[in-house]
């Protein structure tokens, strides 16, 4: 089984949560967890990358976990919490800073939410650098598998699976039920 995760769902209560109950199951779930970066503090990249995954680690009571993930959405032209791919992809950005933190032991993968500009997010994948991508995928929206037809006015998520084809990129649908949307009433 695998459960994903992420610090700042419920405030870090996720994962403490987590932490207290999976010792008692087994097998034991595989875990991915994510860094929702401050984007007024790009000059700390590694620092607020390294604790986050620190404190993950700590809550979820584990000394690593499967998969660690970049939780902001990607933007050629970032605002309102959205990361750049070049900040994602320069030296010493994100991407390095995965990779070291790998090296060290704390996760055996690395990838990213792929929320954002399409773009944007391909770029990212054709670096060839990550492992895993979270894509949006649903029955309203299955524009990153799927051509849409035209007068379609959805976030065109258009390449993306096909990018993660490309570069054998892990996917993980997020969103399988459109928020909520096919699965209530409301």
């Amino acid at each position: 089984s695998w459960i994903d995760t992420a610090g700042d769902y419920g405030g870090g209560e996720s994962e403490l949560a987590l932490g207290r109950l999976l010792p008692e199951v087994t097998p034991r779930p595989r875990l991915s967890t994510k860094v929702r970066l401050d984007m007024s503090r790009l000059d700390d990249l590694e620092g607020q990358i390294r604790r986050s995954i620190e404190l993950s680690l700590e809550r979820l009571r584990r000394d690593r976990v499967e998969v660690f993930q970049l939780h902001n959405p990607i933007s050629a032209t970032p605002a309102a919490g959205m990361i750049a791919p070049h900040d994602v992809l320069r030296p010493g950005g994100v991407a390095d800073i995965f990779d070291r933190l790998r090296h060290e032991g704390l996760f055996d993968a690395f990838g990213f939410t792929g929320l954002g500009e399409a773009k944007a997010i391909i770029e990212v994948l054709d670096s060839g650098r990550f492992d895993t991508v979270q894509v949006y995928y649903n029955m309203l929206n299955p524009s990153a598998g799927h051509a849409m037809p035209a007068g379609w006015h959805g976030q065109d998520f258009s390449g993306v699976i096909d990018a993660c084809k490309r570069h054998d990129v892990g996917t993980m649908a997020i969103r399988v039920l459109a928020a909520g949307v096919l699965a209530t009433d409301e």
